[in-house]
């Protein structure tokens, strides 16, 4: 994250996407807490999909002659990978609700809302730097 934060040349994106990287912090100490109390160990294993999606990056590595272009890769990557979250996070929770892991259930919705908030945030900053 933070070398995509680099690569943002408008002050406004550079603020958002400090406030995606700690958002998903938060989000990853939640996940934690959620399998420790499930008793289970993270795995990566089935997950090539998404690994290719994070590793792509868009081809973010290639810099463009307007940095407006660079700035909305940025904003397009992050708005994928939030609304990954967000449906992986609306189906946990759901899932989590069923099972009577209430807990669980408001750590999903923490994440899930915080992804909201993001992917709305980079939909205003989007519509400001194009202005």
């Amino acid at each position: 994250m933070p070398d995509l934060i680099e690569k943002a040349s408008f002050n406004a994106l550079q603020l958002g996407m400090h406030e995606f990287w700690e958002d998903l912090k938060k989000q990853i100490i939640r996940m934690e807490e959620i399998f420790e109390t499930i008793g289970e160990q993270p795995s990566d294993k089935n997950c090539n999909p998404i690994k290719a999606i994070v590793k792509d990056e868009f081809c973010l590595s290639e810099k463009k002659d307007l940095a407006i272009l660079n700035d909305m890769d940025l904003i397009m990557y992050v708005q994928v990978l939030e609304n990954i979250n967000i449906t992986t996070y609306g189906l946990l929770k759901m899932v989590a609700h069923r099972l009577n892991y209430n807990h669980i259930e408001q750590l999903m919705m923490e994440c899930f809302d915080e992804s909201v908030d993001n992917d709305e945030l980079f939909e205003l900053i989007a519509n400001e730097h194009i202005k």
